[in-house]
């Protein structure tokens, strides 16, 4: 089901709200209750379940997108 995030024009506090399928999308803001609020626009994180920090990520010899200055293998930092 679609999360999204909201921002308060009126207070400014950031908000998130879960839009259920058939019910009224309209959106206050939980703080002040006002409706001059906005959508913002989201980002999404994903976890990997290794403990092995970047295992399952391989690249070929001296192609990594996300190589380290140390020369290892960056491509699946923050996943972890």
């Amino acid at each position: 089901m679609p999360l999204y995030e909201y921002s308060c024009r009126k207070c400014r506090a950031d908000f998130d709200v879960l839009h259920l399928p058939g019910r009224d999308a309209k959106t206050s803001c939980p703080k002040c209750e006002s409706e001059d609020v906005f959508q913002k626009i989201s980002t999404f994180s994903a976890h990997g379940s290794s403990s092995k920090g970047n295992e399952g990520f391989s690249c070929e010899e001296g192609s990594c997108p996300g190589r380290r200055p140390d020369g290892s293998c960056g491509a699946g930092d923050g996943l972890t």
